[in-house]
């Protein structure tokens, strides 16, 4: 908003200044203004004007009063009366201009301050009040080099500088913005306003510890303002400081207990905290305080959403939706609630409403895409997804499922001997899709991982190597790296650099969960048993299957592997060795002893018994 108080100061002047009364009608006309007595000292200057109606000083005065009883309207009218009569006084286009802006007619506020500046150039109010409208128009550059003429003009005042910063501000322009602001704080360190727009400034920059400080400094310098500490609770709130958070809400509210604001942003701030109910009542709180601010509503929507209850959601985005049908993300959020609902084709029609009213906004194509994909309609989905694509979009999630879906679509046609020509191009495209999400994002290793995967569907083991060698470079500590490309050398049947790798995962993170696949099997010492008998070192491949059987001894599947593992030891070794047979027995009668459903485990201990000429057991 505009700064209207130095001109209300300027106001009070003019009154004692310009007065035609007499010493003691003055002075209890000046009494009744210190007193706000308006409507009394306004029934004074209507007489002065009934005995001198074309004297322009009471007519002005007339003017002031009424813009500080807020009748805006009628105090313009008298401004410009008193113009009329006196034409060269060069306060009245001021005066008008700032009822103007009062009135928010701010063109024809632009127009007096032109008048006022080319009657009187020297005076600096103008050109700090034209840049502040020239601000409010969304005119920047104007509002800058008129904050410059200002400060040209009358370099020690404060308020220029910090009008400054905060159009700088708002053009991001933020490393000026606190330059500037920083000036106003030099040369009035009093005033709590500046260090308040210091921390805004400071959290846009992203440095939130000096933003925090900032804003005690001005809560120190004026702790009445429940507006600084609303403002300090929000940025705690940023910086997951919840808790001490919510004791600045509480303090906010309790100066101020009409302001919905506060209310709101509490709600959110609980929302982040999971209190539910809590966040839900401080949002009712908030709207029955303003029930025409339509983003209560879409908040609220967003916490019945948490709830589980899409149906209470839903009436609350139709209302937000009611009171601002232009906002885009209204639309959208209705959206996410119908899919929450399963409604899904109702949600590709608000997902299209959000498109349309904001074709620019990534997410909207992305959860569309997202939901076409839960339909199973893959190809529209894909569709979604190089709308952001063909747009170079930076976002790598686009890439990353694109590339998964694509994956998805010739797997569907996938016959388990070989690719058509169709779905080994489906899959080349992901792995380029997700090679474009890898270099906007390389740090997500899942990408890397997910290429690979395509890679080693096309057997292009080389180049999923690389991929895993990629990975392993940028973190060397990482033993699900070091896994996933000791898998990759068993496929190209480089055994012994397999083994390596895996004994070098394990022993640089021997408990990492990821070693256990869904079943519970430690997938990792498997491996490495597995890659043991490729090299044909079946006693130390019995080692890492005993290892796996004494971290996790209630899985059947160890049994069933040590079995197996023993027939084919059996087959290597002389007669001499035939009671190993017995082990490999005993392994299965525990497999079938935890799972009686695998016919597998059945079958495998029957060959042992045949293999041992117990063939009535093994009929059994």
């Amino acid at each position: 908003m505009v700064r209207l108080d130095e001109g209300l100061e300027q106001f009070n002047s003019y009154i004692q200044k310009n007065c035609g009364n007499t010493d003691n009608q003055q002075q209890k006309v000046d009494e009744l203004i210190e007193s706000y007595r308006l409507e009394e000292a306004l029934e004074y200057y209507n007489l002065d004007i009934e005995k001198h109606p074309e004297n322009s000083a009471y007519i002005q005065n007339q003017a002031i009063i009424l813009f500080k009883m807020n009748r805006v309207k009628e105090a313009f009218k008298y401004y410009n009366q008193a113009r009329q009569f006196d034409p060269k006084y060069l306060t009245y286009n001021y005066n008008e201009a700032v009822s103007l802006v009062k009135m928010n007619s701010l063109c024809e506020a632009l127009e007096y301050f032109n008048f006022a500046i080319q009657n009187n150039p020297g005076n600096e109010e103008c050109y700090n009040y034209k840049a502040s409208i020239l601000d409010e128009m969304g005119r920047f550059e104007e509002a800058l080099k008129n904050y410059d003429l200002a400060i040209q003009k009358n370099p020690q005042n404060s308020h220029f500088y910090s009008n400054k910063s905060n159009t700088l501000r708002k053009m991001n322009r933020l490393k000026e913005a606190f330059e500037y602001n920083n000036i106003s704080i030099q040369i009035n360190p009093e005033n709590s306003v500046y260090y308040y727009h210091q921390a805004i400034t400071l959290e846009l920059m992203g440095r939130l510890n000096e933003a925090l400080e900032f804003c005690e400094f001005a809560i120190n310098k004026n702790p009445k303002n429940s507006e600084y500490l609303g403002y300090k609770a929000n940025i705690l709130s940023k910086m997951n400081r919840r808790g001490d958070a919510l004791k600045y809400y509480r303090l906010a509210i309790q100066l101020n207990p009409e302001n919905p604001k506060y209310y709101h942003d509490q709600a959110i701030n609980l929302l982040e905290m999971g209190r539910l109910v809590e966040a839900l009542l401080n949002q009712d709180s908030a709207i029955m305080r303003d029930p025409e601010k339509h983003k209560y509503y879409n908040n609220k929507a967003a916490i019945l959403q948490r709830m589980n209850k899409p149906n209470e959601a839903l009436g609350n985005n139709d209302l937000a939706i009611q009171k601002n049908p232009e906002n885009p993300d209204y639309y959208f959020n209705k959206a996410t609630t119908l899919v929450q609902l399963n409604r899904l084709v109702e949600a590709l029609e608000y997902y299209d409403i959000a498109i349309q009213k904001n074709p620019e906004n990534a997410d909207y194509y992305f959860s569309k895409a997202t939901t076409l994909d839960q339909l199973n309609k893959l190809e529209e989905a894909l569709t979604y997804y190089d709308f952001y694509i063909g747009k170079h979009h930076k976002n790598s999630n686009y890439y990353e499922y694109k590339g998964t879906i694509n994956v998805d679509i010739a797997k569907t046609y996938y016959n388990f001997l070989s690719f058509s020509n169709n779905e080994v191009e489906q899959i080349g495209r992901s792995i380029e899709l997700l090679q474009l999400s890898y270099l906007n994002k390389p740090e997500k290793f899942p990408l890397l991982q997910q290429q690979s995967d395509c890679l080693i569907q096309l057997n292009r083991f080389e180049e999923a190597l690389e991929q895993y060698e990629l990975a392993i470079k940028e973190d060397p500590q990482n033993s699900e790296y070091i896994s996933n490309k000791s898998s990759t050398l068993y496929s190209m049947n480089r055994f012994e650099e397999a083994l390596q790798g895996y004994e070098q995962a394990i022993q640089i993170n021997p408990e990492y969960s990821a070693y256990f696949n869904s079943k519970g099997i430690l997938t990792l010492y498997l491996y490495i048993a597995i890659t043991l008998v490729k090299l044909n070192r079946l006693e130390e491949a019995l080692q890492y299957y005993d290892l796996a059987i004494e971290k996790t001894p209630e899985n059947p599947e160890y049994f069933n592997e040590k079995g197996i593992l023993t027939l084919y030891l059996q087959t290597a070794t002389t007669l001499d060795r035939l009671n190993r047979l017995d082990e490999a027995l005993s392994n299965y009668d525990q497999a079938i002893s935890k799972n009686r459903t695998n016919s597998e485990y059945f079958d495998n201990k029957a060959a042992i018994l045949d293999k041992m000429n117990k063939f009535e057991e093994s009929f059994f």
